[in-house]
């Protein structure tokens, strides 16, 4: 749900090299169902391949790390 600046400074913070989603107007989240009662939620991450089939899901991640294990999850798809 973070705007695209947000977004570009977390790539560029932990060297994410992969395409961000930005969902500010949280349609995508409510369809993921992971909204909670107040409208926010904490950070996920879905991994969507390219027929937009979702192959992995981290709910609640903290960044430190996180670009990583993508990128482990994506080269053993």
């Amino acid at each position: 749900m973070d705007s695209v600046t947000d977004q570009k400074a977390f790539a560029d913070k932990f060297d994410v090299s992969y395409p961000l989603l930005c969902d500010t107007e949280k349609a995508l989240s409510r369809a993921y169902g992971v909204l909670g009662a107040s409208g926010s939620s904490g950070r996920s991450t879905f991994l969507i391949d390219r027929d937009g089939v979702v192959r992995k899901v981290w709910a609640k991640v903290t960044p430190a790390g996180h670009p990583a294990e993508i990128v482990r999850a994506l080269k053993a798809l």
